[in-house]
């Protein structure tokens, strides 16, 4: 998962990702980026009774912004430090 870990979300704000990255991509906003999404791997008995059924681990970087101000920035789902959620470790890349 390209260093990160993953946020944990329910599929329908998943979708809500997906649509938005492909906003930017079809309007010519959004130059590069990737997103990866997988069923979550629980560590503990205890993280598998956290996780819901329409749960997802999501990690994604893209480039957004780019008509208006060049360079634009990136929108990132998932973090670089482990949180209470995002127990599962980074894979390496």
């Amino acid at each position: 998962m390209s260093g990160m870990f993953p946020e944990r979300m329910p599929y329908q704000r998943l979708a809500a990702e997906l649509r938005a990255m492909a906003d930017a991509v079809e309007s010519g906003d959004s130059l590069e980026g990737f997103i990866e999404y997988l069923m979550p791997c629980p560590a503990t008995e205890e993280e598998d009774a956290s996780i819901g059924p329409d749960d997802v681990d999501v990690t994604a970087r893209y480039r957004i912004g780019n008509r208006e101000h060049g360079q634009g920035f990136m929108h990132i789902v998932g973090t670089f430090t482990p949180t209470p959620t995002t127990t599962t470790a980074p894979t390496e890349t």
